[in-house]
């Protein structure tokens, strides 16, 4: 979860819509009560989740452990990171609970505090979609040796129930860089459609499109700006779809200031435009049944702050934004829209592994 300065720290459901919003500004926020249940613990560096409707079930992407970590390693800057099939699919019901997937891909760094692996689960027509991140270049990548292959690839399960790798992004990014002040990838938000896996690239600035064939091309790109006089990155870290075009969520990068986090609308062919902002650390996005938006943030006050509290918020039609939950959120990783009123979320991220939580909310408005 980590790039340098210009550095920074990084670490799916999207429902059928007949309306969204025109674009946003900041808002004054009103609160909400919300009902928080902890659904599942002890879970490994949890990100990116999806609601199965058919199955009634959510599945987790969970990173990986990294303690479990001590296989080929290779060094990042300064850094050390070590490979180990940690990763794992988390499947929860409302009557049990395991994982169904193990031995994915995982890396951790040398102080066996960040974990980096499977970032994010969607489905397709029924199909596991797969998204590994590892933030960093090419031979970042390669020092892992071919069991880590599909580090910052997208993947999908043949009907035989085989992980094939699906798109080559870090191999993309180190060929065309299209963001030229980034040189890495690392994926971590996807959406799965008709044209493919679409992937929000933090490490790169980008977003990309994984055809099912597995060509991958850009479909946005998003370059640094100029806050408080000094050069931030974009670090989108999330997307979805609603009626013919991407919503793409951003971090911001280092150092993490405050309300300065924004969300895209990309409409394929034409240029990004900015829909809404005035966010903290976004790490996720989801449209609720209704057509409204629903943003995660990873950090309320930013990632530096001493105090690591989430926030769930709500964006209105008209543009009014409602807090659906704070207390409880702990650097959250991810969200899902399930039925009804429910939505679930994934809590505690950043830790490595062990720590995590899967957090079912009943929205009361």
């Amino acid at each position: 979860m980590q790039r340098t300065q210009r550095r920074v720290h990084v670490m799916a459901l999207a429902v059928a819509l007949t309306t969204v919003a025109l674009p946003v500004a900041p808002a004054a926020a009103t609160s909400t009560a919300t009902e928080i249940e902890v659904v599942a613990s002890g879970l490994n560096a949890p990100r990116g989740l999806v609601y199965d409707r058919s199955k009634d079930r959510v599945l987790v992407a969970e990173a990986g452990v990294a303690t479990q970590n001590n296989g080929p390693c290779t060094n990042l800057g300064r850094t050390q990171w070590c490979y180990g099939p940690s990763g794992s699919v988390f499947e929860y019901t409302a009557t049990g609970q395991k994982r169904i997937v193990t031995g994915l891909p995982s890396i951790a760094n040398s102080a066996k505090d960040t974990v980096q692996g499977l970032h994010d689960i969607t489905l397709y027509k029924g199909r596991k979609q797969l998204l590994f991140g590892m933030n960093g270049p090419q031979p970042f990548h390669d020092g892992f040796g071919p069991d880590a292959a599909l580090l910052g690839h997208s993947a999908t399960f043949t009907d035989a129930g085989q992980l094939v790798g699906v798109g080559d992004l870090v191999g993309y990014e180190q060929a065309n860089n299209p963001e030229p002040d980034s040189v890495r990838s690392n994926p971590f938000g996807m959406y799965s459609d008709g044209d493919g896996n679409i992937v929000a690239d933090a490490g790169g600035n980008t977003l990309l499109c994984v055809g099912h064939d597995g060509t991958v091309t850009t479909l946005a790109v998003f370059g640094p700006r100029i806050v408080a006089g000094e050069y931030i990155d974009s670090v989108p870290m999330a997307v979805t779809k609603a009626n013919g075009a991407y919503y793409v969520a951003e971090l911001s990068g280092f150092p993490y200031y405050q309300n300065q986090a924004r969300i895209y609308r990309v409409k394929p062919g034409q240029a990004p435009t900015i829909w809404a902002d005035g966010f903290t650390n976004i790490v996720d996005i989801a449209f609720d049944a209704q057509g409204r938006l629903l943003v995660l943030e990873l950090a309320k006050n930013g990632l530096l702050d001493p105090d690591q509290t989430g926030r769930l918020v709500r964006v209105e039609g008209d543009g009014t934004r409602t807090v659906l939950a704070t207390t409880g959120l702990t650097n959250p990783g991810g969200i899902a829209v399930g039925p009804g009123n429910v939505v679930y979320v994934t809590n505690k991220t950043a830790t490595a592994g062990g720590a995590g939580q899967l957090l079912k909310l009943t929205l009361h408005q």
